[in-house]
């Protein structure tokens, strides 16, 4: 339930436009739940917003190489429809 609440809060401040202020959130959230997809779309998203497209990119194939690793799994739809928004 946390972790929901915490999605969701993120999501309300990056419409709010607060995209550089949540990197180093997400960055950590990332790392701790390296499966959870959404923080991985949502880190990327605040990345590409905040003008870091390489580093957008890169989190989105360490997250495919994580999921693949981990779960023998393609990300999700929801992922893999965050990563054309990344693409320069």
């Amino acid at each position: 339930m946390r972790l929901r609440l915490t999605e969701a809060r993120v999501e309300a401040d990056l419409h709010l436009g607060r995209h550089r202020d949540l990197i180093a959130e997400l960055r950590a959230l990332t790392a701790e739940h390296q499966l959870r997809e959404r923080f991985r779309a949502q880190f990327m998203l605040a990345c590409y917003r905040s003008g870091r497209q390489a580093e957008a990119l890169e989190a989105y194939r360490e997250a495919r190489a994580t999921l693949i690793g981990e779960l023998g799994a393609e990300p999700t739809p929801e992922l893999r429809l965050v990563q054309p928004q990344v693409t320069p």
